[in-house]
């Protein structure tokens, strides 16, 4: 999933990313700023003010990047990054539109805390963000997406509500989820192997029955993940193991199938002598 954190400037959105990042596994922080850095750095004259999104081209980038990172790494993005323009939303509609689970939160602080955040962080009276307050305050409020009151609550709590709302569940923490890669051969073997004893169906496995050679199997599952994939290796898809870490051990299986009926584009399966 994408979690894009916006919110007046120094509400705090880059420690809660961090607090984020640490807290779910398989996440990276994206910087958007630095994204708005190499847009306007190279625009003569800096044509379109200081704010990155009156730039059509960094939105845009930012989509554009989010969306191929997800696809190709295929982890959990957080954004911290203030929005003001209502047409800005976009960059999130895009997201979910390529079927990108992508959320919005919306930090919100009185005048006065943000106004001290921004002291604490270093900065001095009179600088750009202490002048734009109101502007980011008025501007982040009027989009549509998860408002979080800030005021008297720590990270943590902070942390834990987006989890909550966004919908996220932790694993525990001996198991993770990973894709198809080869040092998993053996265990795919015995996990086929399993399901054939028991006379089960392969929910979420792909084409695992068919294929008797594992390397075969994980070959197919990385050509599935190309948004071009055929149907004559099982269309667009993205398969997952769920392995216990302590031993590698293969627990499950989750395949999630891009153009399937939504009643249908996750399937999945628990190992049967597990």
């Amino acid at each position: 999933m994408i979690i894009w954190i916006s919110g007046p400037y120094g509400v705090g959105k880059s420690t809660l990313a961090e607090a984020i990042s640490a807290k779910i596994d398989n996440a990276l922080i994206f910087d958007a700023e630095e994204v708005g850095n190499a847009v306007r750095g190279n625009y003569p004259d800096c044509p379109y003010g200081y704010i990155f999104e009156d730039y059509p081209l960094w939105g845009e980038f930012c989509c554009k990047l989010l969306k191929d990172v997800h696809e190709k790494f295929h982890k959990n993005i957080i954004v911290p990054m203030t929005l003001l323009r209502e047409e800005s939303y976009s960059i999130i509609s895009n997201l979910q539109k390529a079927g990108i689970d992508t959320k919005l939160i919306i930090l919100e602080a009185s005048y006065d805390t943000v106004h001290d955040r921004i002291l604490a962080r270093g900065e001095k009276e009179g600088c750009w963000c202490m002048e734009n307050i109101e502007l980011a305050r008025t501007g982040t409020a009027k989009l549509p997406g998860i408002h979080l009151p800030t005021d008297g609550k720590t990270v943590d709590e902070l942390c834990d509500f987006v989890l909550d709302q966004v919908g996220f569940k932790e694993m525990p923490a001996d198991l993770e989820l990973v894709e198809a890669y080869d040092i998993y051969a053996d265990e795919i073997s015995a996990y086929r192997q399993e399901f054939i004893v028991c006379n089960d169906h392969m929910d979420g496995c792909g084409s695992l029955r068919k294929y008797d050679n594992p390397h075969d199997y994980i070959e197919n599952c990385r050509q599935r993940t190309s948004e071009s994939a055929s149907e004559e290796i099982g269309g667009h898809a993205q398969q997952f193991f769920c392995i216990r870490k302590s031993d590698n051990h293969l627990i499950g299986m989750i395949q999630y199938r891009y153009e399937a009926d939504p009643k249908f584009q996750i399937g999945y399966s628990v190992r049967p002598c597990d």
